[in-house]
């Protein structure tokens, strides 16, 4: 007997929720402990670098 989870089902809510929480909680705190470095690279440039990759992960939940 083959085990399914369906896209529907609570059980993979909860592992798609708990995978975009750790990313977006992981890169606060990457970007929190990198600030220092926005004094040296602008602040406008430091944020531009560190929404790049946040847009792209956020971009396949995109309709």
């Amino acid at each position: 007997m083959q085990a399914t989870i369906s896209e529907d089902s609570i059980p993979y809510l909860g592992y798609v929720l708990s995978g975009i929480i750790a990313f977006i909680l992981t890169w606060i705190a990457t970007s929190l402990l990198m600030r220092h470095h926005s004094a040296r690279v602008g602040m406008v440039k430091y944020w531009l670098i560190f929404l790049i990759p946040l847009g792209y992960f956020l971009d396949q939940f995109a309709p």
